[in-house]
Protein backbone atom coordinates (compact mmCIF):
# COMPACT_ATOMS: atom_id res chain seq x y z
CA UNK A 1 0.00 0.00 0.00
CA UNK A 2 2.58 2.15 0.98
CA UNK A 3 4.81 1.68 -2.55
CA UNK A 4 1.19 2.42 -4.05
CA UNK A 5 0.81 5.74 -2.50
CA UNK A 6 4.32 6.69 -3.57
CA UNK A 7 3.80 5.65 -7.23
CA UNK A 8 0.80 7.41 -7.60
CA UNK A 9 2.80 10.51 -6.28
CA UNK A 10 5.86 9.86 -8.26
CA UNK A 11 3.66 9.49 -11.46
CA UNK A 12 1.86 12.65 -10.49
CA UNK A 13 5.27 14.74 -9.97
CA UNK A 14 6.78 13.28 -13.55
CA UNK A 15 9.60 12.15 -11.13
CA UNK A 16 10.74 9.24 -13.52
CA UNK A 17 13.98 8.57 -11.15
CA UNK A 18 11.26 7.57 -8.15
CA UNK A 19 9.10 5.99 -10.15
CA UNK A 20 11.85 3.91 -11.88
CA UNK A 21 12.70 2.90 -8.16
CA UNK A 22 9.43 2.53 -7.05
CA UNK A 23 8.88 -0.03 -10.36
CA UNK A 24 12.18 -2.18 -9.30
CA UNK A 25 11.31 -2.47 -5.77
CA UNK A 26 7.96 -4.02 -6.65
CA UNK A 27 9.60 -6.18 -9.13
CA UNK A 28 11.91 -7.17 -6.65
CA UNK A 29 9.11 -7.82 -4.00
CA UNK A 30 6.72 -9.81 -6.15
CA UNK A 31 9.81 -11.96 -7.13
CA UNK A 32 10.20 -12.71 -3.47
CA UNK A 33 6.65 -13.48 -2.77
CA UNK A 34 6.30 -15.78 -6.01
CA UNK A 35 4.19 -13.45 -8.79
CA UNK A 36 6.19 -13.47 -11.09
CA UNK A 37 4.29 -12.19 -13.71
CA UNK A 38 3.67 -8.86 -11.51
CA UNK A 39 7.16 -9.03 -10.91
CA UNK A 40 8.10 -9.20 -14.54
CA UNK A 41 5.98 -6.40 -15.40
CA UNK A 42 7.31 -3.67 -12.32
CA UNK A 43 11.07 -4.75 -13.82
CA UNK A 44 9.95 -4.10 -17.10
CA UNK A 45 8.75 -0.51 -16.45
CA UNK A 46 11.28 0.20 -14.57
CA UNK A 47 13.52 -0.79 -17.53
CA UNK A 48 11.75 1.63 -19.88
CA UNK A 49 12.22 4.01 -17.33
CA UNK A 50 15.85 3.53 -16.82
CA UNK A 51 15.74 4.15 -20.74
CA UNK A 52 14.59 7.12 -20.74
CA UNK A 53 16.76 8.43 -18.10
CA UNK A 54 19.83 6.99 -20.05
CA UNK A 55 20.95 5.35 -16.63
CA UNK A 56 23.07 2.02 -17.38
CA UNK A 57 23.96 1.59 -14.27
CA UNK A 58 20.67 1.82 -12.67
CA UNK A 59 19.48 -0.73 -15.44
CA UNK A 60 21.50 -3.11 -15.72
CA UNK A 61 20.92 -4.84 -12.27
CA UNK A 62 17.17 -4.84 -13.41
CA UNK A 63 18.19 -6.69 -16.06
CA UNK A 64 19.39 -9.02 -14.08
CA UNK A 65 16.40 -9.24 -12.30
CA UNK A 66 14.14 -10.08 -14.82
CA UNK A 67 16.53 -12.77 -16.18
CA UNK A 68 16.16 -14.45 -12.69
CA UNK A 69 12.72 -14.19 -13.07
CA UNK A 70 12.85 -15.63 -16.68
CA UNK A 71 14.90 -18.45 -15.15
CA UNK A 72 12.32 -19.25 -12.61
CA UNK A 73 9.62 -19.70 -14.97
CA UNK A 74 12.11 -21.81 -17.91
CA UNK A 75 12.23 -19.03 -19.98
CA UNK A 76 15.29 -19.53 -20.90
CA UNK A 77 15.37 -17.14 -23.94
CA UNK A 78 14.03 -14.55 -22.33
CA UNK A 79 16.74 -14.96 -19.68
CA UNK A 80 19.39 -15.07 -22.23
CA UNK A 81 17.81 -12.15 -23.88
CA UNK A 82 17.72 -10.43 -20.62
CA UNK A 83 21.43 -11.15 -19.71
CA UNK A 84 22.96 -9.68 -22.74
CA UNK A 85 21.01 -6.67 -22.20
CA UNK A 86 22.62 -6.42 -18.90
CA UNK A 87 26.02 -7.44 -19.83
CA UNK A 88 26.17 -4.60 -22.60
CA UNK A 89 24.60 -2.22 -19.83
CA UNK A 90 27.41 -3.27 -17.44
CA UNK A 91 30.10 -2.73 -20.24
CA UNK A 92 28.69 0.35 -20.97
CA UNK A 93 28.82 2.15 -17.37
CA UNK A 94 31.73 0.46 -16.61
CA UNK A 95 30.54 -0.67 -13.44
CA UNK A 96 32.21 -4.16 -12.77
CA UNK A 97 30.46 -5.28 -10.44
CA UNK A 98 27.09 -5.69 -13.12
CA UNK A 99 29.51 -7.54 -15.31
CA UNK A 100 30.13 -10.19 -12.58
CA UNK A 101 26.68 -10.26 -11.05
CA UNK A 102 25.51 -11.14 -14.92
CA UNK A 103 28.45 -13.85 -15.01
CA UNK A 104 27.28 -15.17 -12.10
CA UNK A 105 23.52 -15.68 -13.42
CA UNK A 106 24.78 -16.71 -16.80
CA UNK A 107 26.83 -19.49 -15.11
CA UNK A 108 23.54 -20.73 -12.60
CA UNK A 109 21.56 -20.56 -16.22
CA UNK A 110 24.11 -22.65 -17.80
CA UNK A 111 23.82 -25.59 -14.61
CA UNK A 112 20.30 -25.31 -14.89
CA UNK A 113 20.07 -26.07 -18.95
CA UNK A 114 22.58 -28.35 -18.40
CA UNK A 115 25.41 -26.29 -20.95
CA UNK A 116 27.33 -25.46 -17.48
CA UNK A 117 29.07 -26.99 -14.64
CA UNK A 118 29.07 -26.21 -11.43
CA UNK A 119 32.65 -25.38 -10.80
CA UNK A 120 32.05 -22.65 -13.70
CA UNK A 121 29.05 -21.36 -11.32
CA UNK A 122 31.67 -21.50 -8.17
CA UNK A 123 34.15 -19.91 -10.15
CA UNK A 124 31.81 -16.92 -11.03
CA UNK A 125 30.80 -16.77 -7.58
CA UNK A 126 34.49 -16.48 -5.73
CA UNK A 127 35.07 -13.69 -8.84
CA UNK A 128 32.07 -11.71 -7.58
CA UNK A 129 33.03 -11.77 -3.79
CA UNK A 130 36.78 -11.17 -4.48
CA UNK A 131 35.46 -8.01 -6.01
CA UNK A 132 36.35 -4.93 -4.30
CA UNK A 133 33.08 -3.40 -5.40
CA UNK A 134 31.37 -6.58 -3.76
CA UNK A 135 31.83 -5.05 -0.01
CA UNK A 136 29.88 -1.55 -1.13
CA UNK A 137 26.94 -1.61 1.54
CA UNK A 138 25.33 -0.39 -1.63
CA UNK A 139 25.45 -3.85 -3.19
CA UNK A 140 25.55 -5.81 -0.39
CA UNK A 141 21.92 -7.01 -0.71
CA UNK A 142 21.38 -7.37 -4.36
CA UNK A 143 24.34 -9.58 -4.31
CA UNK A 144 22.82 -11.68 -1.54
CA UNK A 145 19.59 -11.82 -3.24
CA UNK A 146 21.67 -13.48 -6.19
CA UNK A 147 23.68 -15.61 -4.08
CA UNK A 148 20.90 -16.78 -2.30
CA UNK A 149 19.78 -18.08 -5.67
CA UNK A 150 22.57 -20.53 -5.97
CA UNK A 151 23.40 -21.58 -2.83
CA UNK A 152 21.84 -24.77 -1.07
CA UNK A 153 20.58 -24.30 2.44
CA UNK A 154 22.53 -26.77 4.86
CA UNK A 155 20.15 -25.86 8.20
CA UNK A 156 17.43 -28.39 6.95
CA UNK A 157 16.60 -30.81 9.19
CA UNK A 158 18.50 -33.73 6.78
CA UNK A 159 21.46 -31.66 6.54
CA UNK A 160 21.43 -31.27 10.54
CA UNK A 161 21.33 -35.25 11.16
CA UNK A 162 23.75 -36.43 8.38
CA UNK A 163 26.14 -34.41 9.56
CA UNK A 164 25.96 -36.42 13.20
CA UNK A 165 24.38 -40.19 11.90
CA UNK A 166 24.25 -42.16 8.95
CA UNK A 167 21.53 -42.15 6.17
CA UNK A 168 19.61 -44.77 6.92
CA UNK A 169 19.40 -44.02 10.69
CA UNK A 170 18.44 -40.27 9.17
CA UNK A 171 15.83 -41.82 7.73
CA UNK A 172 14.19 -44.24 10.35
CA UNK A 173 14.57 -41.13 12.66
CA UNK A 174 12.30 -38.58 9.94
CA UNK A 175 9.84 -41.77 9.17
CA UNK A 176 9.23 -41.82 13.24
CA UNK A 177 8.83 -38.55 13.63
CA UNK A 178 6.20 -38.18 10.52
CA UNK A 179 4.58 -41.52 12.15
CA UNK A 180 4.38 -39.87 15.75
CA UNK A 181 2.57 -36.82 14.43
CA UNK A 182 0.01 -38.97 11.95
CA UNK A 183 -0.89 -41.06 15.14
CA UNK A 184 -1.38 -38.05 17.40
CA UNK A 185 -3.83 -36.70 14.63
CA UNK A 186 -5.72 -39.33 14.73
CA UNK A 187 -6.04 -39.40 19.02
CA UNK A 188 -7.32 -35.68 18.31
CA UNK A 189 -9.60 -36.37 15.54
CA UNK A 190 -10.84 -39.62 17.23
CA UNK A 191 -11.02 -38.11 20.89
CA UNK A 192 -12.54 -34.66 19.30
CA UNK A 193 -10.56 -33.15 22.06
CA UNK A 194 -9.45 -29.59 21.35
CA UNK A 195 -7.05 -29.37 23.92
CA UNK A 196 -5.24 -32.50 22.28
CA UNK A 197 -5.00 -30.26 19.55
CA UNK A 198 -2.99 -27.08 21.03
Amino acid sequence: ALYDQLLKIAVANADLSLEASIESDLGTLHMLQGTYGTSARHLERSIELYQKLNEPLLEAPTWILLAEIDMQTGMQDGASDALANARALAGKSGFKLAALMVDVVSAGQGVMTGKGSPGDLEKSLNALLDSPDAKDPLWHDMIMLLLAMFRADRNHLHHLLLRRRGRGLVVAWIYGTVITFCVLAMVVALTRNPTLGL
